[in-house]
């Protein structure tokens, strides 16, 4: 039924005005341009019936017959090879349709141009379809973005880049293309977005997350503080950039830098939340300047929301910025909050361990109690490498370090640790000041 009412279409063909125009868009002769449209309203009878299946001969028809009638043949042609592909019956015939349904692109462009917008399209299809060749995806992206650029759609710039690094991994891409192009992509984006309507934003916003997870994975600190520099310079005052290049360095673990203070201050000035705080806080504890550390860390625990789940690197931060100040209770406190959070943080162990050590001069009324502190110094240490085995050789070095500072023998028996046996009474010894905690006796 549904082919007769197709078939009575034809009658239509009358309604296509027949002009000087004809020969170029429906055929060179009069017979050729009357089969063309009748192909044409044959297929696209079918086509909004949903009918893939008796669309498709007239379809090529139509093509073969006069590729120049409507840009729309290649359209629907992408979506009629979209739909046989996903019916495909075997791996072999799927690959077929792919090369054909790509073909129709070539064909879009020669008839109709936009060459660097179709180009975007057959690239994302390319991605889609051939994953496994990813470098031909991005020899196809590149094309269209040389020719499209700020103009270049989001989504063809976000896959532009992923097939890049896709290419890096496959080592057909060298990792210099990924840094100097992520520069081109970003200001692509930044052009396009700024000159797109406001609902379209999150569409730029989105590739550019994108963009930036995949050149993390590819860049050195040495990459990412120079092109910081550069873009810090070029907008210092916008708070998207400023806050964009804190993420990046940040988490890339490039805080070390002049570049990242600036950045971080910065950020803190320009909008001032637990992140920037924490970002300002990290960079200026890099830099050893602890006061600023402490202050600029405990803004960051003061602003973060309840449940926050780098809360707890927020205290151990704020910790090492404590021990730095010489304030060792105070590191105390914040390291045991950070346990608070999660008991297995190794850091956090390690810096109490810190503090107590370091306070043992303080700590005492004569050289055995001062010296009894690195006991309790040394369980910390162990604790620290029973919790977290990434830090082992960390606490290892502490534990041989300060080993050598325990009360020795003589000592002992001195002071009345050891009895006339020679054996180490089992009596915990009381450390004091604010410690407060007391600790097992051993040689």
């Amino acid at each position: 039924m549904k082919k007769s009412i197709a078939l009575l279409s034809v009658l239509v063909v009358g309604a296509f005005s027949v002009d000087a125009q004809d020969a170029n868009k429906y055929g060179a002769t009069p017979e050729i341009q009357e089969k063309c449209k009748q192909n044409i309203s044959l297929y696209r009878e079918f086509r909004d019936q949903k009918n893939v299946a008796d669309a498709f001969e007239p379809w090529k028809k139509a093509c073969k017959l006069c590729p120049k009638a409507a840009k729309t043949l290649y359209i629907d042609g992408v979506n009629f090879y979209e739909y046989k592909i996903k019916n495909a019956k075997d791996a072999t015939e799927k690959e077929a349709l792919i090369d054909s349904m790509l073909a129709v692109y070539d064909a879009r462009i020669k008839h109709f141009g936009q060459e660097g917008y179709v180009l975007g399209l057959k690239g994302i299809d390319m991605y889609k379809y051939r994953s496994d060749e990813p470098l031909k995806a991005y020899k196809v992206f590149k094309k269209s973005v040389e020719l499209q650029e700020a103009k270049s759609q989001p989504g063809v710039l976000d896959l532009y880049y992923r097939s890049m690094f896709e290419a890096f991994k496959k080592e057909e891409v060298a990792r210099e293309d990924l840094l100097t192009e992520y520069l081109s992509i970003t200001e692509y984006l930044d052009k396009g977005k700024a000159g797109a309507k406001e609902k379209y934003h999150t569409y730029y916003d989105k590739a550019k997350d994108n963009i930036n997870e995949y050149f993390i994975l590819v860049a050195q600190c040495d990459d990412i503080n120079a092109l910081a520099a550069k873009k810090f310079q070029e907008a210092p005052n916008d708070l998207d950039n400023v806050k964009k290049l804190a993420k990046i360095m940040t988490k890339r673990e490039c805080t070390e830098s002049e570049t990242f203070v600036k950045v971080a201050k910065k950020l803190n000035e320009l909008e001032p939340s637990h992140e920037s705080s924490y970002a300002l806080g990290v960079a200026l504890l890099k830099k050893s300047k602890y006061s600023e550390a402490l202050s600029s860390l405990n803004k960051a625990i003061e602003l973060a929301p309840a449940g926050l789940a780098d809360l707890e690197n927020y205290y151990v931060a704020a910790a090492s910025a404590a021990i730095g100040t010489g304030a060792y209770s105070t590191a105390n406190n914040l390291a045991r909050k950070a346990l608070g959070i999660n008991g297995n943080n190794g850091k956090a162990y390690i810096i109490i361990g810190d503090a107590i050590a370091a306070s043992a001069p303080s700590c005492g009324s004569n050289e055995f109690e001062k010296a009894a502190v690195y006991w309790l110094a040394v369980d910390y240490y162990s604790k620290a490498k029973s919790v977290d085995s990434s830090i082992s050789g960390v606490a290892n070095s502490k534990i041989s370090a300060y080993s050598g500072r325990f009360p020795d023998k003589t000592m002992m028996f001195q002071y009345g640790q050891i009895d006339n046996a020679g054996n180490v009474k089992k009596d915990p010894v009381q450390i004091g000041c604010w410690i407060n905690q007391s600790v097992t006796p051993r040689l």
